[in-house]
Parts: C-alpha cells; sequence; structure tokens
C-alpha cells in the first residue's frame, strides 16, 4: 500500500461513483491485455515480467477499490453523524429531564438521593469541536486514496508497451499534503488534529495519554482531577478517546473522592467504597460483596454503640509520638518531609501541621527551624555535592539557602528548568534517569507528570 501511495498527485474532485467507475475500467484493461498476451508464451514456463507486473497490478486496483468502499462509508457515517446532531441534543435533553424527574420523585419519597451527574452539562448540546473530531476520524481532507487513481490509469497501457515510468521519492513527498499534526505534550508523539485533546492551559494529549492520565487518576487521588498546568480536563472534550469501562471508573472515582468522610468495606480482601447512597444511619452496606461496615469506626457492623477502636488509637498514639498531623477533612495521616507548616492533603484540604486547623485560622509558626535547616543543607549538598561539612562556606551557603526558603516558602509553582541527569521525583519519588523539573522558586525537584498534573 506504501507503494500504492507514492504513484501520482491528488484526484481530491472525483466522487465515490467516479472513482469506482475508473478502477473497473482499469480492471478490464488489465484482463484486456492479458488476454492478448495468452498463447505468446510457451506452457510450463514461469510467468514473465509483465505477466507478474499484470497480477501486481490487479491486485493493487482491487485493493485500491476496496479502500475507497471503505472511505466512502466512513463519509457516510461521519456525514450521519453531523446529521443527526439535533436528534442527539434533544434524546440527551429527554434523558436529563427524566434523570432530574427520577431525583425529584425520590426525594420527594423521603429518600436521601445523590445526584452523582450534577457536575454534568445541564443542556444537551454537542460541542462543535467534538464533532469535528468524530468526523475527522472517518474523513481526511488529504484524501491520499483518490491520489493513487492517475498514476494507475496510465500504468497498464505502459506495461503494456513494456515500459515502465516510476515516480521519485522527491516528487511523491512534493505531492503530498501537509497533515495538521499536533505533538503530544506527554509522549512528544505527534498525533492528527483530531487525535489529541488541547487542554484550557494550551498543552495537547493523545489518545494514549489521556487514557494513561485518567486511569491513574482514578487510583490516585492526587492526580484527581486529571489536569495540566492546575487546569481541569473537561470530561466532555476527551469522552471520545476514553472506553466505556474507564468512563464509568472515572464517575465512581468523582464520587468517591468527592466524598469527605468515606467508608470503605470492612473486608479486608475487598475494601471497596461505600458511597453515601449505601449508608443508612450508621451501617454501610457493601455493593460489591454485601459486607455491613459501622460508618463510624469504619470496622466490621456491630450492636449497640461503637466500641473503641484500639487499631486507629495506636496509629493516632504513634502519629502524635512522632508528631505527625492529621487531615481535618478526610482524616489520614500525614509526615512532612519538607517545606513550611502549610500542608495540602492529596484531598483538596490545607491545614496547619502544627495543630491541624484550617490553614490561616491559627498564629502558628509558619514553618519549623530545624526542618528549614534540614532542607536548606539538602538544596547545598544538591548544588556543591563534593563540599565536606567542615567547609568554612558551607555554613553561609545553608544561611543563604534557608534564607531563600523563608521568603519563596509559599510558592505556585509557575516556573521551572529543565535539568539533565538522573533524579528521583520528590512528590512521587519516582527515578527519572534522564532529566528532571526544578521549581525556580522553592527548588522542588519533579518529574513532569508531577508538575502538570499534581502541583
Amino acid at each position: 500500500m506504501a507503494e500504492i501511495n507514492r504513484l501520482l498527485p491528488f484526484y481530491q474532485d472525483l466522487d465515490f461513483e467516479t472513482a469506482d467507475l475508473i478502477l473497473q475500467l482499469q480492471l478490464e484493461d488489465v484482463e484486456h491485455v492479458r488476454d492478448r498476451a495468452k498463447g505468446k508464451q510457451r506452457e510450463g514456463t514461469e510467468p514473465d515480467d509483465s505477466q507478474q507486473a499484470l497480477a501486481m497490478m490487479e491486485s493493487d486496483l482491487q485493493s485500491m477499490r476496496s479502500l475507497i468502499a471503505d472511505r466512502h462509508m466512513s463519509r457516510s457515517i461521519a456525514a450521519a453523524v453531523l446529521a443527526d446532531r439535533p436528534a442527539i441534543e434533544e434524546s440527551i435533553r429527554e434523558e436529563e429531564i427524566a434523570h432530574r424527574d427520577r431525583i425529584m420523585a425520590q426525594r420527594l419519597n423521603g429518600s436521601d438521593f445523590t445526584d452523582t451527574t450534577q457536575d454534568q452539562p445541564e443542556s444537551g448540546e454537542i460541542k462543535d469541536s467534538l464533532l469535528s473530531k468524530l468526523a475527522g476520524m472517518y474523513m481526511c481532507e488529504d484524501d491520499e486514496t483518490l491520489s493513487v487513481i492517475a498514476g494507475l490509469s496510465n500504468e497498464v497501457s505502459d506495461i503494456e508497451d513494456g515500459t515502465s515510468r516510476a515516480e521519485s521519492s522527491t516528487q511523491a513527498s512534493s505531492r503530498r499534503s501537509e497533515s495538521r499534526e499536533i505533538k503530544c505534550e506527554a509522549c512528544h508523539d505527534r498525533k492528527e488534529h483530531f487525535e489529541v485533546m488541547t487542554n484550557a492551559c494550551g498543552h495537547a494529549y493523545c489518545k494514549t495519554c489521556l487514557q494513561e492520565l485518567f486511569e491513574l487518576s482514578t487510583r490516585d487521588e492526587s492526580l484527581f482531577p486529571p489536569r495540566c498546568c492546575k487546569q481541569p480536563m473537561d470530561i466532555d472534550d476527551v469522552q471520545i478517546f476514553l472506553t466505556k469501562e474507564l468512563k464509568d471508573q472515572f464517575q465512581k472515582a468523582k464520587v468517591e473522592f468527592g466524598t469527605k468522610n468515606r467508608t470503605y468495606c470492612s473486608r479486608g480482601a475487598c475494601s471497596a467504597f461505600i458511597p453515601s447512597a449505601s449508608i443508612e444511619g450508621d451501617l454501610a452496606t457493601c455493593q460489591v460483596c454485601l459486607t455491613m461496615t459501622c460508618a463510624i469506626c469504619k470496622e466490621g457492623a456491630h450492636g449497640g454503640d461503637c466500641p473503641e477502636d484500639t487499631t486507629l488509637q495506636e496509629v493516632l498514639a504513634a502519629a502524635t509520638e512522632n508528631g505527625w498531623q492529621r487531615c481535618y477533612s478526610c482524616r489520614r495521616i500525614i509526615e512532612i518531609d519538607y517545606g513550611c507548616n502549610h500542608m495540602t492533603c492529596p484531598c483538596g484540604a490545607e491545614f496547619c501541621y502544627v495543630c491541624g486547623e484550617r490553614w490561616k485560622t491559627c498564629r502558628c509558626p509558619q514553618w519549623d527551624e530545624n526542618r528549614l535547616l534540614e532542607r536548606a543543607n539538602v538544596l547545598v549538598d544538591r548544588d556543591v555535592p563534593n563540599m565536606n561539612a567542615a567547609d568554612p562556606h558551607r555554613e553561609n551557603r545553608v544561611e543563604d539557602a534557608a534564607e531563600m526558603l523563608r521568603e519563596r516558602h509559599n510558592c505556585n509553582h509557575t516556573r521551572w528548568r529543565y535539568i539533565r541527569g538522573s533524579h528521583r521525583c520528590e512528590e512521587c519519588h519516582d527515578r527519572l534517569p534522564n532529566y528532571i523539573f526544578e521549581c525556580r522558586q522553592c527548588r522542588i525537584q519533579a518529574c513532569n507528570r508531577c508538575r502538570l498534573n499534581r502541583l
């Protein structure tokens, strides 16, 4: 097929019927040439070059006819998608009305119904960009299939005359139209414009990278919702790139991560998230294995008051002993590695690491001096790896680094620099063999994924 695509210029004005007719005539020409050559070759001998060329030409013509027919069908599908837009939008509106009526009916009956689709658009309109990408998947402005017809049109006569006029690669490449390719920000591969999604920040992601990012976001709350440069990706823009299973996982993760006081199945082999719709009073029912769980202590269901959770108390005691803090929102325990006392939990809550209160509601110091000096020493060792601890200049360098951290502790991570070599990401702790990014303000080092999607 690659050889076919290098034959002659595009014939974009030809419709399907005309192109198919030309190919039928060319096939008849091939058969005519073959009939004329019968009896001129001895029986039992191998086919000569002209006969082999005719066989190859016939195969190419038949393949081209199938390709044109497939392309015609694809264009018909794309045209149907565009033509049916009003009907599709009306169907979506009807589904939304039915869904809202169902919610209202359940609430009137006293049911505590949680609408998991409340963040979705209320109108049934379909975005023009989505339709454009759908059409692009079935239609191509630069129709390479029709470019072959003219070349095949003369090649039969060339074989009959015993001549061959092959087209050079320079001529072929000069006739190719430039496709609208966009570079994926994650894998840096160039893709057709309808195979990528461009986020509000201007960065583009291909189908494979989008699927990977959305799948990771359903398992890692710090990556949810999927975003680039702190701007969330619109699910409506990427839905044509996601499988049904992945979209279902995303919606389940959206409900789970949007729940503050979460309950998970107490059966260790299951541990599935139990949505609020499956919790009545203090009793939560797992929809996967039907195990009953206490929504207060998160252990197996029990009668009477919830007993003291000794395991939790041991963990809390260890947290107190080690100076760990507990998030006021999702109640997870967090240990600080570096930076000031302003903590941002993966669930999104911001609190003070000293007292655990909401950030900016207390008068605790913004950083711990010992932790600040420890971080400053890390930065000095990074900048001057072989500097001895007894070096008289080290103290000045550490003090300068500490002062920089005091001034820049509240960082938005907007300016980064690229550093070559093997480094470890300070967010996900993965080791990158070739490069790392470093924030020019606070000096944190992060991989590209954490830089774009996490920080």
